[in-house]
């Protein structure tokens, strides 16, 4: 099947097939990203929780436990979680090969035990991937279907770029143990930018844990100035799940970093250093290049559907011996957020 990976098993839902935009509506949308940064959701630390045997079941149990928070916090709402396709730098380094370079591996056993757990959650929950893609493009994709509200669960700054108000998307980040929802407002609040122009934020400012830099010549104020001048003037605007093609996405970069050249020698009076590091920037096709890689890449994910096998579910709460959460059939007072 397109763009799906045969790891997943379980029914597949092509959306613009077989689910209305009523039906979606209906079932908002929570994503959950479980690749790329790790700490998003994942446990780093068991903190000591471990069963009668010494097995340690830590990231296992608050992983669990954060998603049913979730769901008890949006009730009715489907949680969908979004997984990098195995190749899924593959797309993004032929842009540019040094992408994601300087990433390390991660620990070894904290994949192992995901990999483990991978039955269990696609018995538990839905779970969408596209191949060659990453994550946040299946997430970004997900969010802008039905007329919401739809929320994607992500402490990825880049997700920022899926907010919008029509269909209602908000993104949920968590921190220090409470989830907080950003919003177009609570954007601009923090960056006084709007969600549209992300993006191009991004791509003038640089994202070091991607490995990709920015320009060297302005200030975060200036890029922000610029960007809201973006905004205004519609040049800027989201990525659809109708705009499918590298080639559009080339030819939209390349626009606006012609919009930029153009607003940073007509408003701007940069030192003669700073002058030649745009102009390199700029020259070199560097801003392109980064709108590129940090855009979202429109794509149709399909969806593989909880499969609610409870055998498969409990077998798992019993090896892991949990017996406080919602999965297997037991209640806790006590909340994550």
């Amino acid at each position: 099947m397109p763009g799906a990976d045969s790891s997943i098993s379980g029914p597949w839902f092509d959306l613009d097939q077989n689910l209305s935009v009523s039906s979606v509506a209906e079932t908002a949308i929570t994503s959950a990203r479980f690749a790329g940064n790790l700490k998003q959701l994942i446990p780093m630390d068991d903190k000591g929780i471990c069963t009668s045997t010494g097995i340690p079941t830590g990231m296992e149990f608050g992983m669990l436990r954060s998603l049913e928070s979730v769901q008890k916090k949006y009730p009715g709402q489907e949680i969908i979680l979004c997984w990098d396709a195995p190749n899924a730098r593959a797309t993004r380094q032929e842009i540019d090969p040094e992408y994601k370079s300087t990433r390390r591996t991660g620990d070894s056993d904290v994949w192992d035990r995901l990999n483990a757990m991978k039955p269990l959650l696609y018995a538990a929950f839905s779970n969408a991937i596209y191949e060659g893609l990453e994550a946040d493009d299946v997430l970004c994709a997900l969010a802008k279907v039905g007329d919401g509200p739809n929320y994607i669960y992500t402490n990825d700054k880049d997700m920022l770029q899926a907010i919008q108000v029509e269909p209602d998307v908000t993104v949920l980040k968590s921190h220090k143990g409470r989830l907080f929802e950003w919003d177009q407002e609570k954007v601009f609040e923090k960056h006084e930018i709007w969600p549209d122009s992300w993006v191009l934020f991004r791509a003038l400012t640089g994202d070091p844990s991607d490995n990709i830099h920015g320009s060297g010549a302005l200030i975060k104020s200036d890029a922000a100035q610029m960007c809201r001048k973006a905004s205004r003037e519609e040049l800027v605007l989201p990525v659809g799940r109708d705009k499918v093609g590298s080639a559009l996405l080339l030819q939209d970069a390349s626009i606006i970093a012609g919009w930029c050249n153009a607003y940073v020698n007509d408003k701007f009076r940069l030192s003669v250093l700073k002058q030649c590091k745009w102009e390199s920037f700029f020259d070199s096709g560097h801003l392109a290049r980064n709108i590129r890689l940090i855009r979202c890449i429109p794509c149709r994910p399909e969806i593989a559907m909880a499969t609610g096998e409870d055998d498969l579910i409990q077998e798992y709460m019993k090896r892991w011996e949990i017996k406080s959460l919602g999965m297997c059939n037991a209640t806790s007072d006590e909340e994550e957020f």
